[in-house]
């Protein structure tokens, strides 16, 4: 087996297993609210790249665990629709969404549009 950066896949929302070489990819899902076609697509990770289990995680994320570690840039490439249109569209934020979910860690700037922000606050 390679050797994998497992800091670099923290950050990227993916939880290392108990088992060598897979991980668990988290799915935010802010406000607990999302478009019920996106439970198709992290039942397609699961069946096609995951163990075939998911399960909610108490910080209002879907759990799709046993990744391979040889799996994860498909996996990126493939919920790519999901962030964009979740935590991009839905939620305003401005961030790159090609290579998986960005660096969530201290020292990055979040950057929220002014349109988003108007509409939560009517």
């Amino acid at each position: 087996m390679n050797d994998i950066n497992i800091g670099k896949l923290r950050n990227n929302c993916f939880r290392q297993s108990k088992i060598p070489g897979e991980f668990m990819l988290q799915l935010r899902v802010p406000g607990a609210v999302i478009d019920a076609k996106w439970l198709e697509a992290i039942a397609h990770v699961c069946n096609t790249w995951g163990n075939g289990t998911f399960h909610l995680g108490m910080r209002q994320t879907l759990n799709a665990p046993g990744i391979k570690a040889e799996y994860i840039p498909a996996v990126n490439k493939y919920i790519q629709p999901y962030i964009e249109a979740v935590e991009c569209e839905l939620c305003g934020v401005d961030m790159d969404t090609n290579n998986g979910y960005p660096y969530i860690g201290p020292g990055i700037l979040w950057r929220v549009s002014e349109e988003s922000i108007a509409s939560r606050e009517m």
